[in-house]
């Protein structure tokens, strides 16, 4: 019916036809026909009511394909309404369920009222360019044209629009609102039987082509609205025209103008997605039943291909010299013809054919060209081979998706896995050097994955216990508030309570550690291992002691980090707590777990017996019993008794803490001397004086001096002595032992030892601070800042405390090597060309290099700023001895701090310029020696690091490990130690070359210095220090902020040697200076 061309009231016929199609009768009308014989909206809307379809489940029956014709009665360009206002009732589309037998429920018929009002505003406002159709009505009166012409022009311009605006509400009616409707329709429930179901698919079809048509329909009905207001607001103007009705506007523009209907293959609620017109309910139902099929299909591929690359990337060790990426390429390449050649298995032996094609039998298809019921029956098989094509279509898509993702990831692991397995082939030497033996990556590895599983035990228990402390109002020294003190100063009291809460996972880490190493390998070849067993053997029990003293004392260490970390983050939070009157546990309770509970589930293994820290225990162990005995002869030798480790780092602990108190103190009575003349036999100057000639009459003031912390240091280890254990091996099995607490006989032992050994580091203590302060009045050559400036710790009048002035030295040092390398970055351009002495372009060149690191000094005031906001002043000497030690130091003001800030940058400020001075004289002078000193260095640093400034590299060697940097140093001292005797024949042969007529000392040293630079590069390079420094920083390890070890990069390692070059040329040129003036007899001439 919908081929049928329109002329006039022809489409009526339409009408007709479909009710003749129920048993109803018309008769055809001529042409002028007029509208109130039309069939009514009402009779259009609600034809066929009183029929009742049934529709088969096989859709054989011809009743499907008349249901659609009912269903879609009157779509397209009908122009046969009146009205329509039916269809806007809230129970219009409940008449529809009726029929069917059930009925809607008031939410869904509601959700349904909306997307048609909706959809009703969409078209009102795309209609509203029907006015512009009515604008010739404006040529009215004109004597050219007549009325007829006039309106036949409006009939054909309402035409033409009405064609193309009803297009554009039913392609948004499909695009924007068929999508809302079809979700709708699958969430509604209907009322049946007076109980609540769901809609049957069936059910769902029906309604929803019903519900399209509708608002199809609803389209043209307001189109003629247009119209018809425009015929009735001008009667008067249709008089003259008795025999003519222009109701129809479509008629006259196509008798006149030959403007034909645009056919319509089908309505809206269809769609031709699959080569068939089925509805976009179906539609829907079909792609939800492909994505589902798809979905699952897809995670049988995904496991099948990822399980074919872990074998390929398996091979990684075994078979380390195979093409593994090129397994991985061709599994890519050939997994396109898996998919296509197990489809079709998967689809005719799966269950999604049986549901298509049982689907498909429900289906309502259009049939579009009149073909019949036979030849529609016949389109549901093709119809099911195009879906099932798709489908296979679909899935190789998706599938060549996965697979090249998984390929991929996987072709990169096996890249990286390389990487790795020759990573630990070339780290076997740093293993060795980390452990003493060429210990198995595995195992080494192992060693860290227990250290970071207990760390991580160790920080929640620590931190709950700091958190109880801080909430109990737990006090030290005195003080109330032990949140507001660092690490440093609390430490004393509070490490001794840490040790002991956390001595049960130490014990149960250290256990772990046994095990690990009991089945310990130890690499033998090189070229044989792979990473596995290849070129291993079993480790010696000697090289599992050895190797697990080593991981014990890095476990130590690191265990007192995480203990002053942890403290640094919880007084943090408890400040912050404090400041909005909370208490830390009730404002981060969700932060700290149940030590108990942690310890019982994430520590949880054998068992192993903790009552050590109540009484004693028997440990069986041989290896846990190692750790225990770990430095037993040097223990024993020292304490006379085999003390228990932990109890032996605590007694070092206290000694250490008092150590630094009393050298202090020691400090601070040497800075007095001038003032205590009094208490001397001798009225002159001591700074000339060696300890060995004036100790006599010093130390036993100095002991009087620290004579009440020296009681203070006895009280408390007598203390800790009366509670420490002692490990004793046991008679019948030497791999065993006890572990038990100390009689007071061996107490009394331990106390005399204590006070030997006190007294025996005391007066090394005190000799060693007056080697320091010595050096305060000495001649400082070499432009850094050394350890006198540390000790005298006295800014603008203000004496700080020795840690806050090793924080200010440090940042001057830091901040210098960045200032320097900002000057060697401008100089090494401006000598290029011009090559006057420093005294000439110092003027000219000093702005230029002020401008340059004067950020640099910003940021070094910044930092300074920071610091002296958490530093403290010590209070007067009189007042020193009589208070606690919290009370000994007291807060900086605001004006000391500027006065102080001030003074440090002046001193920068004076060092940099002359920096500057030394590093022109230095480029000008020696611009064609290869190796002249830190500046050239300095210089060839800048060249390969392409550009970069000093002050974008981040790292330092203060970064590198501790044995590392040991090691480091070890290499530099030998080679500076190796310089003597090339320094003295060099100054001896200036000296007779110049016959001692050189002016000062620094023409001497600009003599002596290019000569020596050259000498001692050749050695550098000649005698293996090269060599030496190149394969160790190969295989150096940086801590990290996570406390991590990791091998340096390319830059660091670039970074690490030039800071080392820079700083041996420094001490060369330091070596030199010393040298000239002990040869030349100026012992107090300053450069």
């Amino acid at each position: 019916m919908d081929n049928i061309r329109i002329h006039g009231f022809q489409d009526c016929t339409s009408q007709i036809a479909s009710n003749e199609y129920f048993g109803q009768s018309y008769k055809d009308s001529d042409s002028t026909r007029s509208s109130d014989q039309c069939v009514s909206a009402h009779n259009i809307f609600e034809a066929g009511c009183d029929h009742k379809f049934t529709f088969d489940a096989d859709g054989s029956c011809s009743s499907s394909y008349r249901l659609i014709k009912y269903l879609c009665l009157n779509y397209g360009f009908s122009v046969s309404f009146e009205a329509v206002e039916e269809v806007f009732k809230n129970c219009f589309f409940q008449l529809h369920a009726a029929k069917f037998g059930y009925q809607f429920t008031e939410n869904f018929l509601s959700v349904m009222n909306a997307h048609r009002d909706s959809f009703v505003s969409v078209v009102d406002s795309i209609l509203t360019d029907l006015y512009d159709s009515f604008s010739f009505l404006r040529q009215l009166g004109d004597s050219n044209i007549t009325l007829i012409e006039l309106m036949d022009k409006v009939c054909f311009s309402f035409s033409e629009s009405s064609y193309n605006l009803r297009g554009r509400c039913c392609d948004i009616l499909q695009s924007k609102f068929i999508p809302l409707i079809i979700n709708s329709i699958f969430d509604a429930s209907v009322i049946d039987g007076g109980l609540e179901r769901k809609m049957t698919y069936c059910e769902m079809e029906k309604f929803f082509i019903h519900y399209i048509t509708t608002l199809e329909r609803i389209v043209m009905s307001r189109i003629m609205d247009y119209w018809n207001n425009f015929c009735d607001e001008n009667t008067s103007m249709f008089s003259p025209f008795s025999g003519v009705s222009y109701r129809d506007p479509f008629y006259y523009a196509h008798h006149v103008y030959g403007v034909s209907k645009p056919v319509v293959t089908c309505p809206a609620a269809f769609s031709n997605k699959f080569g068939a017109f089925i509805s976009f309910m179906a539609v829907a139902k079909i792609d939800c039943m492909i994505n589902n099929f798809i979905k699952e299909r897809l995670g049988v591929i995904k496991s099948t291909i990822r399980s074919k690359c872990t074998s390929v990337h398996d091979k990684i060790v075994d078979g380390y010299n195979a093409d593994l990426v090129g397994e991985i390429k061709k599994i890519r390449e050939c997994f396109p013809s898996y998919i296509s050649g197990k489809f079709s298995k998967m689809v005719n032996f799966g269950s999604i054919r049986d549901k298509l094609h049982n689907f498909l039998k429900k289906l309502l298809i259009w049939d579009s060209h009149d073909v019949g019921i036979e030849a529609m029956e016949e389109s549901r098989l093709s119809l099911l081979e195009t879906i099932t094509n798709q489908a296979h279509e679909l899935l190789k898509t998706y599938a060549n998706d996965i697979v090249y993702a998984v390929t991929r990831d996987f072709h990169s692991r096996i890249i990286k896995s390389r990487k790795i397995v020759s990573r630990v082939r070339r780290s076997v030497r740093t293993v060795k050097d980390k452990w003493g033996v060429c210990l198995h990556p595995r195992c080494s590895h192992g060693i860290l994955s227990i250290r970071r599983k207990f760390s991580a035990a160790l920080k929640e228990i620590v931190k709950s216990k700091f958190c109880s402390m801080i909430n109990d109002g737990y006090k030290v020294s005195g003080i109330s508030s032990i949140s507001k003190f660092t690490w440093n100063e609390v430490s004393k009291d509070m490490f001794p309570i840490i040790q002991e809460e956390i001595r049960p996972v130490v014990f149960k880490e250290r256990e772990e550690l046994s095990v690990l190493l009991s089945k310990a390998r130890i690499v033998v070849d090189n070229d044989k291992f792979d990473g596995s067993y290849s070129g291993t053997r079993e480790a010696t029990s000697e090289e599992i002691v050895n190797v697990l003293r080593i991981a014990v004392y890095n476990m130590n260490v690191q265990t007192k980090s995480l203990i002053r970390a942890v403290w640094s983050n919880v007084t943090k939070v408890s400040r912050e707590v404090d400041s909005s009157a909370g208490s830390v546990m009730s404002s981060k309770q969700e932060e700290f777990v149940n030590v108990e509970s942690y310890s019982e589930s994430s520590l949880s293994g054998k068992d192993v017996d903790l009552s050590a820290q109540y009484g004693s225990s028997a440990v069986s162990s041989k290896l846990v019993y190692a750790s225990l005995v770990i430095k037993g002869d040097r223990i024993f030798n020292r304490w006379g008794l085999n003390v228990h480790p932990d109890d032996v780092d605590v007694i070092l602990f206290i000694r250490t803490k008092f150590s630094k108190k009393i050298k202090d103190l020691v400090r601070i009575f040497f800075s007095s001397i001038p003032n205590e003349k009094s208490k001397l036999k001798r009225n002159n100057v001591f700074d000339d004086y060696k300890w060995s000639d004036i100790s006599g009459e010093l130390y036993p003031i100095v002991l009087e001096h620290i004579d009440p912390i020296i009681k203070e240091e006895y009280s408390e280890l007598e203390e800790f002595l009366s509670k420490a254990r002692v490990v004793v091996v046991g008679r019948g099995d030497t791999s065993s032992c006890v572990i038990r607490s100390v009689t007071n006989d061996e107490k009394d032992n331990l106390m005399k030892r204590a006070v030997a050994i006190i007294h025996k580091e005391l007066r090394s203590s005190v000799r060693s601070v007056w080697a320091a302060m010595n050096k305060i009045s000495k001649f400082n050559f070499g432009g850094d800042f050394k350890d006198g400036e540390v000790e005298k710790s006295i800014y603008c009048g203000i004496r700080l405390r020795y840690e806050d002035s090793m924080d200010i030295v440090n940042i001057k040092r830091r901040f210098l090597f960045d200032i320097k390398g900002c000057i060697v970055n401008i100089f090494s351009e401006l000598t290029k060309t011009n090559k006057f002495p420093w005294r000439y372009v110092s003027k000219d060149v000093i702005p230029t290099i002020k401008k340059e690191f004067y950020p640099i000094m910003e940021k070094e005031r910044e930092e300074l700023d920071l610091v002296l906001l958490k530093s403290r002043a010590v209070v007067g000497d009189s007042e020193y001895d009589k208070l606690p030690e919290a009370a000994k130091y007291r807060e900086i003001t605001y004006g000391e701090r500027s006065e102080i800030v001030e003074f440090i940058m002046a001193c920068v400020y004076k060092k940099a310029i002359d920096v500057a001075g030394r590093v022109w004289r230095g480029m000008i002078k020696f611009h064609d020696v290869k190796c002249v000193g830190p500046i050239m260095d300095n210089m060839e640093f800048t060249s390969a690091a392409k550009g970069r400034k000093f002050s974008d590299v981040s790292f330092r060697l203060s970064d590198i490990s501790r044995v590392d940097k040991d090691a480091i140093d070890n290499i530099r001292l030998e080679f500076i130690g190796s310089l003597g005797p090339i320094i003295d024949e060099v100054i001896n042969k200036v000296l007779l070359e110049v016959g001692g007529s050189l002016s000062s000392i620094e023409s001497m040293v600009d003599k002596v210095i290019p000569v020596v630079a050259e000498k001692s590069s050749l050695l550098f390079n000649n005698s293996g220090f090269c060599d030496s420094l190149n394969s160790l920083l190969s295989s150096a390890l940086v801590v990290g902020k996570s406390r991590r070890s990791i091998f340096l990069s390319d830059k660091e390692r670039d970074c690490a040697y030039q800071m080392f070059m820079d700083s041996v040329n420094n001490d060369r040129d330091n070596l030199i200076k010393k040298r000239v003036i002990k040869l030349t007899k100026y012992s107090k001439i300053r450069y």
